[in-house]
């Protein structure tokens, strides 16, 4: 509206004749993007529909086995306070790892390797879960691979927060975002409702989560690299 105002004020004479032109285009351009619906609906272009399934099925993976592993510590048994600890501290240097190497290489062979890492750690944990699923029993196997796992877990999450956006064009941008970080709350709470829908032991869970982290593994094979590449501003221009 103030452009239409400013070409109002503009004699319409040959010397501005331009000038006139040019804002009445910038005016129309303005309001052609302000009557564009934005909504979730967008993200299922055919040009964004792997991503998001991708980020989505990434983030509820990556989320469900993280919750998850606070039933595979209280299966450990020794002191349930150190275990705590141990596991919770090993994501500090998972996240300066991460940071670390997100600026020397590429995004897409990062969030490979987290995610192959994840899964490598994953197997063998439900494996011992269901193999000795009392308490106390294989107490420091269980617990340095509880520990592993946390590490290359926090790592991948770490990397699908930065790479998320990037593939987003920037008019619908925020929208992907909240959608596919829908999926980290969808991962979080369905991990205690595995019980109650008659996987209670702690290896089953595991095993689960495992296949979910290997479809995660196949489907970051198709995404596109992301890294030092120009934003694109809208769908049609990806």
């Amino acid at each position: 509206r103030l452009s239409e105002d400013v070409v109002k004020l503009v004699p319409s004479s040959g010397e501005h004749k331009g000038e006139e032109e040019e804002w009445r285009s910038r005016s129309t351009r303005a309001d052609d993007v302000e009557k564009q619906k934005f909504d979730v609906r967008m993200l299922f272009h055919r040009k964004l529909r792997y991503r998001v399934l991708t980020l989505f099925w990434l983030r509820l993976a990556i989320m469900s086995t993280y919750f998850g592993l606070l039933f595979a510590k209280n299966g450990i048994g020794a002191n349930i306070y150190l275990n705590f600890f141990l596991i919770n501290i090993v994501e500090l240097p998972s996240a300066l790892l991460a940071m670390f190497l997100n600026r020397k290489f590429d995004r897409k062979p990062n969030l490979f390797a987290w995610s192959v890492l994840s899964l490598i750690f994953a197997i063998p944990l439900a494996v011992v879960h269901w193999t000795y699923r009392e308490e106390g029993q294989q107490v420091m196997t269980k617990l340095a691979l509880v520990m592993f796992l946390k590490f290359a877990l926090a790592g991948a999450m770490a990397t699908v927060m930065l790479v998320g956006p990037e593939h987003f064009p920037t008019n619908i941008r925020t929208i992907g975002v909240a959608f596919v970080m829908a999926a980290s709350s969808v991962g979080a709470f369905m991990s205690p409702f595995l019980d109650v829908i008659g996987m209670p032991q702690v290896g089953a869970q595991l095993a689960l989560k495992s296949v979910m982290l290997l479809l995660g593994v196949l489907l970051v094979t198709q995404l596109p690299e992301t890294k030092d590449r120009i934003l694109p501003n809208d769908v049609g221009s990806m």
